[in-house]
């Protein structure tokens, strides 16, 4: 009976997550809830790296980053680097266009006559923050 038990509550909890080449899943329920969106109608895409993840659904979008901890790995939503360089280059957010680097979590921002690039980074005991490594005139 308890075997049955677990095999069950594994299979409840994978049937909410999305895995893509056998690496550590995002769980689509979450998702979901964050973007009001139902599950079914997100769609998850590789960005970059494989620890960098697109979540999209009902015009909404959210970008993942794998941050290893002392329990394995979980999935955190990363910040909105849009926003960040919009104050940074006192920009318009629909004025920068982002390029992903090989890793999700550099990407290069061009606006406002501006560029950067910004390098998503731990900056202290679970917090991550978008950095900006490099910023030309």
């Amino acid at each position: 009976m308890m075997k049955t038990f677990f095999i069950l509550s594994v299979l409840y909890f994978l049937g909410g997550c999305a895995t893509m080449n056998g690496e550590q899943p995002i769980n689509k329920r979450n998702i979901a809830e964050r973007l009001k969106c139902p599950v079914e109608k997100i769609t998850i895409t590789n960005v970059g790296d494989s620890t960098t993840r697109r979540a999209d659904g009902c015009g909404r979008s959210e970008t993942y980053a794998q941050i290893s901890t002392g329990f394995g790995g979980s999935w955190i939503p990363m910040q909105d680097l849009g926003t960040r360089a919009a104050f940074d280059f006192n920009c318009e957010k629909s004025q920068l266009k982002m390029t992903p680097f090989t890793t999700g979590r550099q990407v290069g921002v061009e606006g406002c006559e501006k560029r950067a690039v910004y390098s998503y980074i731990q900056t202290g005991n679970n917090n991550w923050d978008w950095i900006a490594d490099s910023v030309a005139k």
